[in-house]
């Protein structure tokens, strides 16, 4: 994720959300896509050269078994592994994986230094951590076969992954590289290293925490709980390369005041058709006396680039409207919002449409 907040001419752009629960504006204060392109082209490429790489590791025995242990560890709640975690794991075991990196880019004729490429993860000052995520390891992980590596694409929206063919690079018996396609459908009978941007660590490569609990219950003070969510279109918020999604979930009261920013994350099978993530964990503390009966809650599925800064513009009732300005990802997708109304917010499901989700009994 980049956290790098950049100035932009106040041009504002409207795109009008509908849910189920309130209708809401949102506004974009940034005009600037050059910055975005800019980040586009140097993280792609990055993270191609970094693909052709790995391919030198993908048929050793060690580091391939390494991978597929890590990954199975789930360190950030999905089927991943950071790319140093490998190299650190390999060179326990005396194993350079870098250097075996090196031998395969060189012997292809690419201008790549792997330990310089290591190190350029950076984007505005901001560290970002390359990982390999396996899409359906759990049916793929037995595979007698050598994995097939692509690179996640950047400049594509989530909609567009699902539908995409990507440039699949892979050893074959006699140890050349072969290229192939590779869709979210043969993803499913292939195993498949998606070299991307892990989206649930910071920049000092630390899973993010979910909120302490700041409140107890006390007269007219009540701690929210978010108890369960599901995710109504994933492929609109996540790309299937891009495993399960990563909410921001943004908590207002009605005089426009941030109560908090909770976070949470779940796999893809998790949060999907009718299944639901439970939570049961602090949002923000209501209090009734000094924030009356109304607050806000809206969601942003995580997927990075330079931060922008949006206005949401909601009704919370007939007489109550708000304006909040939050900053995001330029990649982040908005799943939406609802107000929630004190006497019945725990009794309620919430859909945006494309998120639904229920808080739990105070």
């Amino acid at each position: 994720m980049f956290k790098k907040t950049i100035l932009f001419s106040f041009m504002a752009i409207a795109i009008l959300f509908t849910s189920c629960q309130k209708e809401e504006t949102l506004t974009s204060l940034d005009n600037d896509e050059a910055i975005d392109v800019t980040y586009e082209k140097y993280m792609q490429t990055q993270l191609e050269d970094l693909q052709t790489a790995l391919v030198g590791v993908s048929d050793n025995a060690l580091i391939n078994e390494i991978i597929r242990s890590e990954v199975s560890k789930q360190f950030d709640g999905e089927d991943n592994v950071l790319v140093k975690t490998i190299i650190e794991k390999a060179s326990e075991k005396g194993v350079n994986a870098v250097e075996i990196m090196q031998t395969h880019v060189d012997s292809k004729g690419k201008n790549i230094d792997v330990e310089k490429l290591l190190n350029s993860f950076v984007y505005e000052g901001i560290q970002c951590y390359p990982q390999i995520y396996i899409p359906n390891f759990n049916t793929t992980k037995s595979l007698n076969s050598s994995p097939v590596l692509i690179s996640d694409k950047i400049g594509l929206e989530d909609e567009e992954i699902e539908e995409y063919a990507f440039e699949g690079m892979s050893f074959d018996k006699l140890k050349s590289v072969n290229e192939l396609k590779v869709t979210k459908s043969s993803s499913q009978n292939q195993l498949v290293y998606v070299v991307s941007i892990n989206e649930r660590v910071d920049e000092n490569g630390v899973t993010i925490p979910e909120l302490a609990n700041k409140a107890q219950k006390a007269a007219n003070v009540y701690p929210a709980y978010l108890g369960w969510y599901n995710v109504i279109n994933l492929g609109a918020l996540e790309g299937w390369t891009r495993g399960g999604p990563e909410f921001w979930v943004y908590n207002h009261d009605k005089f426009k005041g941030q109560l908090s920013r909770f976070y949470t994350h779940s796999s893809r099978s998790a949060c999907t058709g009718s299944n639901w993530v439970t939570v049961q964990s602090y949002l923000f503390t209501w209090n009734r006396t000094s924030l009356g009966d109304y607050a806000y809650t809206y969601w942003v599925e995580i997927d990075g680039g330079t931060t922008k800064l949006f206005t949401i513009s909601a009704k919370l009732s007939d007489a109550i409207s708000i304006s909040i300005p939050i900053n995001v990802g330029s990649k982040d997708d908005h799943g939406g919002g609802a107000s929630m109304y004190f006497p019945e917010f725990w009794l309620r499901t919430y859909n945006t449409g494309l998120i639904q989700w229920r808080m739990k009994n105070y």
